[in-house]
Parts: structure tokens; C-alpha cells; sequence
């Protein structure tokens, strides 16, 4: 068809999803990471999380070539990538070396230096992973070739969509930027189990075995069932003179109340069944 234009699905909308178990990964590598750049200089960085979107890989990288992309191995299920934006890794590294965070003129390669701080800088990485990740499972982050991200080899095909977990960077020394997470989406969802995902497991699916259970649990549920047969209503001077033997007389009501767990359930007729006395309810009462 003449005119037609090639394009990407995932390019024009970021859905933005949510997997529970991530986001306690999440807010611990938020935590461990401000700690960690808060020891290079005197100032006191701040780190916070943003919510997480997903996009297609090539589409997220096309857009952001000024990053470094420090790739890990989580377990021996996923690879996921730290991408941290060129100027805040330079400023960083000038820092480490005495300086005052100036990053210094940005090129198209990261000289010796700067690679080998940049992979330090990945085992550190690497070693906050893991103990992120342990509130889901105990595994261990694997740090890999560290590139520009023009130059990084990729860790999906790039129409894949990848689940991208922004971390706001400010009140730093070096030049501001957002430090992201990039999962494989179909990696990460089976590192979580569908159990563990919110956002994109098909919610009537979830909500149905969720209700399923509980009602299944409800339903073994024993409270306890009680009537009262008669409130007979004597003097104090009476009461006081019953002794052993003395009869109190009692009219018993066409209908009695039935409770459970002390709230009004039902009204009912005393009988006997199977030689035993029994309550026949008669009218449930308002709400039941």
C-alpha cells in the first residue's frame, strides 16, 4: 500500500502496569542506591522512585543514547540492564578522583578510566540487586560488558517490550538525570510468577481463583449458634428468697430469636427432632 508507514505499537502509548513483588524490590534498591551515591562528595543526593511504564526496547533506546548501560544476570532467568545517564556517571567518576563533579566534556567512548570506574560501579550494582531482589528470592545479580548505549549489546530483541523503572536523581553534586531499571517484560514475568503480577495477568482470572479461595475458606468458618427460650421477669424480694426446689414458671413465645456470633440471624419455633429439641426457623431476619 503506497504511503504506509512502518510504526511500533508499544511507541505511541507507555502503559503503565504494576507487579506488587517488584515494587518492594523497588523501593529497596531506591534506598541503597541514594546510600551509595551519597558517598561520593559531602552533598546528600536524594533517590526516589517513579512509576514504572512499559515501552518497546528500541524505542527506549533510540531516546535515551546518553546513558551507560551496565547490564546484570539475575539468576539464570533474566537480564536486565542499570542505564545511568552519561553526565551523572562522569560527574561521579571526576568526583571519585578529587574533583568537583563537573562531568567534563561527554564523548562518543568511555576512556579506560572511566570504564573501569564504571565496572566497580557494576559490582556495587550488582551486590544491591541481590539484596533487593531477596524479598522475593534469594538470587545472585551477575554484572556484564559495560557500554555506551549506542554501543551496549542488547539484552531482548529491540521490538520486545521491556518494563522501564525510573529513579529520580536530585539535590547531587554532579548534573541531575533519571537512573532507570530495564526488565524484559516476558522475563520478568516468569522470574514472578503470575501470582505476583497486578498489572497485567487478567484480572477476572485473578479475581475469580482470589474469591474462590477466600469463599472456600468462609465457608469453614464455625460460629457460634445461640436462642433464648424465655426471659421470665421476678422481684428482687423473690429472688432473694428462692431456695433449693422452688419452681419458676416460664410462657414460652410462639417464636424465639436465633443469633449467631450475637447478631440477630432468624426467628424460630421450638420442636423436637430425632428426640432432641430443635429451633424450625421460621423468618430470617433483615439482611441475611
Amino acid at each position: 500500500m503506497s504511503g504506509a508507514v512502518a510504526t511500533s505499537l508499544l511507541r505511541e502509548r507507555q502503559e503503565q502496569v504494576s507487579f506488587a513483588a517488584l515494587d518492594r524490590v523497588t523501593g529497596r534498591f531506591a534506598r541503597s542506591l541514594r546510600d551509595y551515591l551519597a558517598g561520593f562528595g559531602e552533598a546528600d543526593p536524594q533517590v526516589s522512585a517513579k512509576p514504572s511504564h512499559v515501552t518497546g526496547y528500541g524505542d527506549w533506546l533510540a531516546q535515551h543514547g546518553n546513558h551507560v548501560l551496565i547490564p546484570l544476570r539475575l539468576g539464570r532467568r533474566m537480564t536486565m540492564q542499570v542505564a545511568i545517564p552519561l553526565p551523572v556517571l562522569l560527574g561521579m567518576f571526576d568526583l571519585f578522583y578529587g574533583g568537583t563533579g563537573a562531568p567534563g566534556k561527554a564523548s562518543d567512548t568511555l576512556t579506560g578510566a572511566e570504564l573501569r570506574f564504571a565496572d566497580r560501579m557494576a559490582t556495587r550494582l550488582a551486590a544491591m540487586l541481590t539484596t533487593a531482589w531477596s524479598v522475593i528470592e534469594q538470587l545472585m545479580a551477575e554484572p556484564g560488558t559495560v557500554a555506551l548505549a549506542a554501543q551496549a549489546p542488547l539484552i531482548c530483541r529491540s521490538n520486545d517490550p521491556v518494563l522501564v523503572q525510573p529513579y529520580a536523581l536530585s539535590d547531587a553534586p554532579y548534573a541531575a538525570g533519571d537512573i532507570y531499571c530495564l526488565y524484559p517484560l516476558p522475563s520478568l514475568r516468569a522470574a514472578l510468577g503470575p501470582a505476583q503480577d497486578d498489572g497485567i495477568a487478567a484480572a477476572g482470572q485473578g479475581d475469580a481463583e482470589w474469591s474462590a479461595r477466600i469463599n472456600a475458606a468462609a465457608l469453614n468458618l464455625r460460629l457460634p449458634v445461640r436462642t433464648i427460650f424465655a426471659r421470665p421477669e421476678i422481684s428482687f424480694a423473690r429472688l432473694l428468697s428462692l431456695k433449693t426446689g422452688d419452681i419458676i414458671p416460664l410462657l414460652l413465645p410462639q417464636h424465639v430469636p436465633v443469633t449467631v456470633a450475637g447478631r440477630p440471624f432468624a426467628l424460630g419455633s421450638i420442636g423436637e427432632a430425632n428426640g432432641r429439641a430443635a429451633i424450625k426457623i421460621e423468618k430470617m431476619q433483615e439482611g441475611y
